[in-house]
């Protein structure tokens, strides 16, 4: 259901014209089911948008563009704003 605040939100582009500056990121240590969970992530985004998503894992530097999946060295959610 969308709310009054979700109309307000920025529009989030996760690909253009066959290209994402997002990646995909998930903990080197998260288990199969998390490797899986992220690559299934990765193909669909790439179905859904034409571009190609890499996946990265959590020992690598932070980048601007990340979609995390699963617990991670990366914020936690206390670290998120509350109005998020």
């Amino acid at each position: 259901m969308a709310t009054g605040r979700d109309l307000d939100a920025a529009p989030l582009t996760l690909a253009e014209n066959g290209r994402s500056r997002y990646r995909i990121v998930s903990a080197l240590d998260g288990g199969d089911a998390t490797r899986f969970a992220v690559k299934e992530l990765a193909t669909f985004l790439e179905q859904v948008t034409g571009a190609t998503f890499d996946i990265a894992w959590d020992d690598t530097p932070p980048s601007p563009a990340e979609i995390v999946v699963g617990p991670t060295n990366r914020m936690s959610l206390d670290d998120l704003p509350a109005d998020l």
